[in-house]
């Protein structure tokens, strides 16, 4: 069956199959994340330690409005936080007791950061960020000669036999997919569609509103958690030697959000964001734990911070529950309308209801029966529904 001979064409006529696998697959991603990310989070047992982790593991799901949504959809967008914050916690661990590194943690990395750029072009981010991390790690510790670039290095190289080795079932594409992606660098408009250059000022302006708009808790989010990072490492310079890993590890986490903006500001598209928003746990879990080399500070910051957090997490769920009813309420609408365009069809074609098949996929409807398209009325009225039956269908 699913380990048949023909397993394109089999899950071609059973597309529930994969949807169920590949649903499952994004969840327990998730699922795994959350509770690593909870367990690292949870340093400490006290109050303060337990609204610190819990501040953590929601803020993810709290400053992006498809957070949640995307928690069971299989889409390159969805892996930003099950497999890219993992890896950034793996950074983090990595570097946070401040010993020597370990061949095997650079190749890990490296490793792991090529793995997930092949899922979403955009996290070819990580790469940067975790070379970057690297580079200033040996740097503060004062590495010998060329040893900090050697490291930085080290983690593309091995990203890149990572991004190679995922994706041999294309490498015969190679060429058509780095064409794009020049294409996508040297033209402007959505995904280089449009005439040769960069970008305008006036268009990055236009861009950055539409993007400010439709994310304003995480652009907020973003600077808020960054400022106060900032001046937590400043204040604690003196205790430099003790959080070197920390240092690093922000300074790199820093520059990868930065890179991600300038990438997502040429293509805007909200859900790429979500990549952001993966990175922003482990900057708060730095905070966090710096934050408690000032007690007195932090018995009010937590509590006040974690009520932020949850009633914004609390919203966030609201809204997408609502969002689904509405995408189900316009897939039966769509439902019963196209029954009715299949009989119709029918009827005035003389032929069996079961011949006719509609297609349908983002924004576009084909009538699928080798007697002629339908009317220009009924293609109109079911253009309206593809895309809210697309959307719902894999939700």
């Amino acid at each position: 069956m699913i380990l048949s001979n023909e397993p394109i064409q089999f899950h071609l006529q059973h597309p529930e199959v994969f949807l169920v696998i590949a649903r499952t697959f994004v969840f327990l991603a998730n699922a795994i994340t959350i509770v690593v990310l909870a367990n690292y989070a949870l340093q400490h047992t006290d109050w303060l330690g337990v609204l610190a982790a819990f501040s953590v593991v929601l803020l993810y799901f709290a400053v992006h409005p498809s957070a949640i949504e995307v928690l069971t959809i299989w889409s390159p967008n969805s892996f930003s936080f099950a497999l890219g914050t993992l890896v950034l916690l793996g950074l983090l661990n990595a570097l946070r007791s401040n010993k020597e590194l370990q061949k095997k943690q650079v190749a890990a990395l490296g490793f792991l950061a090529g793995l997930l750029a092949s899922f979403q072009v955009y996290l070819i981010a990580w790469t940067f960020g975790i070379s970057a991390t690297i580079f200033f790690y040996l740097l503060f510790c004062r590495s010998a000669g060329w040893h900090p670039l050697l490291g930085a290095a080290q983690i593309v190289l091995y990203s890149v036999q990572g991004y190679i080795i995922a994706t041999l079932v294309i490498l015969q594409d190679y060429p058509s997919f780095l064409s794009w992606l020049a294409g996508l660098v040297t033209h402007q408009g959505l995904y280089g569609s449009g005439p040769e250059g960069l970008t305008t000022s006036q268009q990055l302006a236009t861009n950055f509103e539409q993007l400010w708009t439709s994310n304003t808790t995480l652009f907020i989010s973003s600077a808020l958690i960054v400022l106060s990072l900032c001046v937590l490492l400043f204040l604690l310079k003196r205790k430099f030697s003790l959080h070197t890993g920390r240092y690093a590890t922000a300074i790199g986490l820093v520059f990868q959000i930065a890179l991600i903006f300038l990438l997502v500001i040429k293509h805007p598209q909200s859900r790429y964001l979500l990549s952001i928003a993966a990175s922003l746990p482990i900057l708060l879990a730095i905070t966090l734990e710096l934050l408690r080399e000032y007690q007195s500070i932090a018995r009010y910051v937590c509590p006040a911070l974690f009520s932020v957090i949850f009633l914004a997490f609390a919203v966030n769920l609201v809204s997408t529950i609502r969002q689904h009813e509405a995408r189900v309420s316009k897939l039966q609408d769509y439902e019963v309308e196209a029954k009715q365009f299949i009989k119709n069809r029918a009827e005035s074609s003389s032929h069996n209801r079961d011949d006719i098949k509609i297609l349908w996929t983002y924004g576009s409807y084909h009538d699928a029966t080798p007697y002629g398209l339908a009317t220009t009325l009924q293609k109109k009225s079911l253009q309206r529904r593809s895309d809210a039956f697309a959307r719902a269908s894999t939700t």
